[in-house]
């Protein structure tokens, strides 16, 4: 793995050049002062719970999405497989109240993340890759939406999952989610494409298993990944060993989000971050 980032991020030096200078379309977005995993609704997993996280996240995504901001892409695939899991098939998950939880758990690493980020703290490698490529229209819109996929999956599920609970009942229902982005690929797919980033839809970029947009199974796949960390997490004494265990997961987001940037870079790719700035705001 190591020496595939080191010959991709030769890539992305050579290939980001034309946009070291660009700066993106930027938003402030207002934090929330709540707390939400750590509300009574969400330590319960009821349906407000839920109710209160996409409804955050739709806020995000409106303000993103109103000024262009490349963070959008994000917001909006990651609002769309949430709004999901909130009104779910009757048949779909078998502990909805387990999947409430986990999501609540999941949303706030990312809202502290951005919030983090954009008050100038410190935030994981995986992370901060991804939000200084949208901040400086480093990777497609295709691009932008994997950096965050893999900072939000790899980087944090594992401690989500851990602290919702892992067991052969949750892992079921865990799993369940990737039949959910099966059903919400392709209309969300076609939204980014009409609203944020027409490339979005004919992208495709072998090496990360992505084909014409589809990313779904990419996304199962760093899902199953992330339960294995999990794990690994769970079977680690708490301490140093698990703090071990906690830094290679997110070295390895890191890393991975390194091939990403490379791989999903403008230059690369022959992308026009201007372009994509100009058609987004044509359809705001």
């Amino acid at each position: 793995m190591r020496a595939v980032v080191l010959v991709l991020v030769a890539l992305l030096v050579a290939g980001c050049a034309s946009t070291s200078t660009y700066d993106a379309p930027t938003v402030r977005v207002d934090a929330t002062d709540l707390d939400l995993p750590t509300t009574p609704a969400c330590v319960r997993g009821s349906q407000a719970c839920i109710d209160a996280v996409v409804a955050q996240m739709q806020e995000r995504y409106t303000t993103l999405a109103a000024a262009c901001d490349h963070r959008a892409a994000f917001a909006l695939m990651y609002l769309r497989v949430t709004e999901g899991v909130k009104q779910p098939s009757s048949s779909r998950f078998a502990d909805q109240r387990y999947l409430r939880r986990l999501d609540a758990l999941f949303a706030g690493y990312y809202f502290r993340a951005f919030d983090a980020y954009q008050d100038g703290r410190p935030t994981a490698p995986a992370w901060r890759i991804a939000f200084d490529a949208a901040r400086h229209g480093r990777t497609t819109g295709i691009g932008d939406m994997l950096l965050g996929m893999n900072a939000h999956i790899s980087n944090d599920l594992p401690f989500a999952a851990l602290a919702a609970g892992v067991s052969p009942k949750t892992r079921t229902d865990f799993d369940a989610v990737n039949d959910l982005l099966g059903d919400v690929q392709e209309p969300m797919i076609r939204e980014e494409s009409r609203l944020l980033d027409p490339s979005v839809a004919n992208s495709t970029l072998p090496y990360l298993g992505v084909r014409r947009g589809e990313i779904a199974n990419v996304i199962a796949g760093w899902r199953s990944e992330a339960w294995q960390n999990a794990r690994r997490l769970a079977e680690a004494p708490p301490g140093a060993a698990r703090e071990r265990v906690a830094a290679r997961i997110r070295a390895a987001a890191g890393e991975r989000a390194q091939v990403i940037q490379a791989l999903a870079s403008n230059r690369l790719l022959g992308g026009d971050p201007s372009k994509r700035d100009a058609f987004c705001l044509a359809r705001r």
